[in-house]
């Protein structure tokens, strides 16, 4: 009785139908449980001695997913430690970059990305100082959407740095 007296009130329906859309859509929204991938991913050159002024190293790759991508962070590691890192910026004082750096350290933002959170290439360039005590490290990448799904991904890419 009490459900019939609601269901005929006018302002339960204007209420209930867009709060029942609303449910719907973010169910739908929020189903994805899909993570970001990578691919193209190329960081050169890949075996490369150090000199006294330094080196440059070049990179790019490109991630997409069906959500706004929100964390990229990819880490050269050697023996379980990273020595090198990048860093794709997403907030809004960062948005479009890539940082680039030897850890531990501050990265510059040496490089940018096009595209949308959903899909994007990005590209640029890293300084390793002459002072970089070298490294063989293996890349991978940290991946993370606005929804929380993430996966860390082993790369096929390595780099070799030597002291001359």
């Amino acid at each position: 009785m009490l459900l019939k007296r609601v269901l005929k009130n006018k302002t339960t329906w204007f209420y209930l139908v867009p709060a029942l859309l609303v449910t719907t859509a973010w169910l739908i929204y929020s189903s994805d449980d899909v993570p970001p991938e990578i691919s193209n991913f190329a960081i050169t050159p890949e075996v490369s001695v150090l000199t006294e002024a330094g080196l440059t190293l070049s990179y790019s790759g490109e991630l997409s997913d069906s959500r706004p991508i929100r964390h990229a962070q990819f880490l050269c590691s050697e023996d379980g430690v990273s020595r090198l890192q990048m860093y794709l910026g997403f907030t809004s004082n960062e948005a479009n970059l890539v940082s680039f750096g030897v850890m531990p350290g501050s990265p510059s933002w040496t490089g940018t990305w096009t595209g949308t959170s959903q899909a994007l290439a990005f590209t640029g360039t890293g300084r390793i100082p002459g002072s970089f005590a070298g490294t063989e490290c293996q890349w991978s990448v940290e991946l993370r959407d606005i929804l929380g799904n993430e996966v860390t991904v082993q790369l096929d890419a390595a780099t070799s740095i030597t002291n001359n």
